[in-house]
């Protein structure tokens, strides 16, 4: 959406991406809506690119005042891959309060997440870290008891 303002891949963006692609560069493809999943494979489509060193981050939700993530924002962007028949690795971020909660249902849908104080500043209980290390330290220590590691 950032890269491709128009919706429409053109001849610029086409060499840009197959450049990227030759030189082994794993892209970040975010996506602020599903339908940016659709996007991301008309571009595939039209510079004859694989998608195989891809990977998605899902943006649900919006960082301004009053418009925290919901979890089930999740479900419709893994649906719509499925819908495009693209096996993608897939990430999330989210924001606000309910930031833990996403990412949670992200770890538990088999994805990965991206967090920090770029996307909240609260832990999981509302309260307000002391620090990105600790907001950091939590999400991670939830990722390694949903995958039963110590840690």
């Amino acid at each position: 959406k950032e890269m491709m303002p128009d919706r429409a891949p053109t001849s610029e963006d086409i060499a840009f991406y197959q450049w990227l692609d030759g030189t082994g560069i794993q892209l970040q493809n975010i996506c602020y809506s599903p339908d940016d999943i659709d996007l991301l494979r008309d571009l595939a489509v039209a510079a004859d690119l694989s998608l195989h060193r891809s990977w998605i981050l899902f943006v649900v939700g919006h960082y301004t005042t009053g418009k925290d993530s919901d979890p089930k924002g999740i479900a419709p962007f893994l649906d719509r891959m499925k819908d495009l028949k693209l096996d993608l690795d897939w990430a999330v971020c989210a924001f606000g309060k309910t930031e833990t909660a996403c990412l949670s249902e992200a770890f538990r849908l088999g994805g990965k997440v991206r967090t920090g104080f770029e996307n909240s500043i609260f832990m999981g209980d509302g309260s307000v870290a002391r620090n990105n290390a600790e907001h950091v330290a939590e999400i991670a220590s939830l990722d390694r008891k949903m995958k039963g590691t110590a840690g």
